[in-house]
C-alpha cells in the first residue's frame, strides 16, 4: 500500500504532515486512504463496484462468490459489519476467513484460499468448462487487478488533494511546505525573536500570469 500521512510524517513531520488533505482526519492512515469521508474521494468506490462486477461476469465466477465480495467490500468501506445472514451457508466459511485475514487485505490482493476453490466447485457441479481464466491463480489475478487499478487511481487523486492540481496551487503548497521548515529550524534557536522569525519567514509569493484568454 502506498505510504499515507502518518507513515511519512514520522520521519520529517514538519514537511510531510500526517493529516488527511481532504478532511479534517488527523491521522490518514491506510485504512483511511481508502474510506476517507471526502465525497471527492468517495466516488471511487462506485466504480470500483462496477468494475469488478463487469470483469467477475466475464469470467463465469460464482454469483454467490461475486455478491459476497462486492457485500464485503462495500460494508468495509462503509465501516459496517457485513450481515452473515444474506451469506449462502456453502460459503459462510469463506465469509469467516476473509474477514479474519481482513477485507483491507483482500484489497491489497491477500485473500482467503477457499475464493479460488469455491469457484473450481461452482464451475464442475454446473458443467461449466474449465478454462484457465475462471479459475485459479489466473481467475483470482483477474479479479485483483481492477482493486489494484482503482486503488492506484484512488492514490492519484489524494495526492493532487494533497499536492494541488494545476501548476499555481502546486507552486503555493511548495511555498507552505517550505515554510514549515524553516519555522521548525528557528524554533531550534530559542533567543531569535518572533519578530525575526516572522520577517525572516516572509516569503514573497511568485506572480503568476493567467492563460485564460482575455
Amino acid at each position: 500500500m502506498a505510504p499515507s500521512g502518518k507513515f511519512v510524517s514520522r520521519y520529517i513531520p514538519v514537511k510531510y504532515p500526517g493529516a488527511c488533505p481532504s478532511c479534517d482526519e488527523p491521522n490518514e492512515d491506510s485504512k483511511h486512504f481508502l474510506t476517507c469521508p471526502n465525497s471527492e474521494r468517495r466516488k471511487w468506490h462506485a466504480a470500483l463496484e462496477t468494475s469488478l462486477r463487469h470483469r467477475c461476469e466475464s469470467v463465469d465466477t460464482d454469483s454467490a462468490l461475486l455478491d459476497l465480495l462486492l457485500w464485503g467490500l462495500n460494508h468495509w468501506l462503509q465501516g459496517t459489519p457485513i450481515p452473515a445472514q444474506r451469506v449462502p451457508e456453502r460459503i459462510a466459511h469463506l465469509l469467516h476467513s476473509q474477514t479474519t485475514i481482513g477485507w483491507d487485505n483482500f484489497l491489497e490482493g491477500r485473500g482467503s484460499k477457499h475464493w479460488t476453490t469455491l469457484q473450481l466447485q461452482y464451475l464442475q457441479q454446473n458443467h461449466i468448462e474449465v478454462k484457465k481464466k475462471n479459475h485459479g491463480l489466473s481467475w483470482s489475478s483477474n479479479i485483483i487487478r481492477p482493486m489494484w487499478d482503482h486503488s492506484y487511481k484512488e492514490w492519484n487523486t489524494r495526492n493532487k488533494a494533497r499536492h494541488g492540481k494545476d501548476a499555481e496551487v502546486k507552486v503555493q503548497r511548495r511555498l507552505e511546505k517550505a515554510h514549515r521548515s524553516i519555522k521548525d529550524h528557528y524554533n531550534l534557536k530559542p533567543k531569535c525573536s518572533h519578530h525575526q522569525i516572522e520577517n525572516n519567514l516572509h516569503i514573497k509569493q511568485p506572480k503568476t500570469t493567467s492563460t485564460r484568454p482575455p
